[in-house]
């Protein structure tokens, strides 16, 4: 019987920045958000504090939504980047509108950011989001949950919109060095939607989407699923997991970037669960089918 079982999240709020760190070292608030130069400083110097094996941008999940149009209120390192008044009021706006300008200046910086680590021999991770989460800071999500049900023909073009807008920035941040893609939509997990749509959005829009951006980034870039939408994959049977052997234990960042030009989506635990080690020296590939 296919069931999709929650994961329970505590890292989403986790940016990897330390205001007082920062400062310290002359990074600036909000400029961090909007130069190139203070990202890749700050990604670095984040990298460096956490000991983690990568470095990764954005330092929000507001980038996409922006760069379609949303009003986002610039934080100041207590509070990250958030969306102000909602831009659009119905879906018929939305649909029209989110198209999403690769050419809109922070979307521009945070590419550049990735470049000038990559040229530093740094390894990067982008974060990109799912649907829900980039409509969260454009229209009232209760707007979107009503279509879900009343309208589900509207929402598959939307779904399918998305889709095609997220792929267009995953091809363009290829070129600019990032090896690792890093995706969650924990605005459109199974805790918010119940287990009947969380289907209905896995079918029509995750599943079509992650086959796409594994042939779009190719075998020798990776994806790292957010494990709500790994556990939405296997609960819905879309998905399967697969053992791939380590050298050594380690921790599972650590194992996600070994593993880049190995496998194509991996996805057990959270990524910023930085402490989290693979103590049997098995890592599990998320395998779609």
């Amino acid at each position: 019987m296919k069931k999709i079982v929650d994961f329970r999240c505590t890292y989403e709020n986790d940016t990897g920045l330390d205001k007082k760190t920062a400062e310290a070292v002359g990074i600036r608030f909000p400029e961090v958000y909007q130069s190139a130069v203070e990202m890749a400083h700050m990604a670095k110097l984040a990298r460096i504090q956490n000991a983690e094996a990568f470095c990764e941008l954005p330092f929000c999940h507001t980038l996409e939504a922006e760069a379609m149009g949303a009003r986002v209120i610039l934080g100041d390192g207590t509070t990250a980047p958030r969306a102000g008044a909602y831009r659009y009021q119905t879906l018929e706006e939305l649909e029209e509108h989110s198209v999403m300008d690769l050419t809109f200046t922070r979307i521009q910086e945070v590419l550049a950011a990735c470049r000038l680590l990559a040229a530093e021999g740094e390894k990067v991770v982008l974060d990109v989001s799912g649907p829900f989460t980039i409509w969260n800071s454009l229209i009232d999500i209760r707007v979107i949950l009503k279509a879900m049900r009343k309208n589900p023909e509207q929402m598959q073009r939307m779904f399918d919109k998305v889709q095609e807008e997220q792929l267009r920035f995953l091809k363009e941040a290829c070129n600019y060095g990032v090896q690792a893609f890093s995706y969650a939509d924990s605005a459109g997990a199974v805790n918010i939607l119940g287990p009947r749509m969380m289907t209905q959005v896995t079918e029509c829009f995750t599943v079509p989407f992650l086959k796409r951006a594994e042939q779009a980034i190719g075998k020798e870039r990776i994806l790292l699923v957010c494990p709500k939408t790994t556990l939405a994959l296997l609960g819905t049977e879309h998905a399967v997991l697969k053992d791939v052997a380590l050298p050594e234990p380690m921790r599972y960042a650590e194992a996600c970037m070994q593993m880049v030009g190995r496998a194509q989506m991996l996805g057990q635990m959270c990524l910023k669960n930085r402490n989290y080690i693979l103590q049997n020296r098995i890592i599990k590939e998320v395998v779609l089918v």
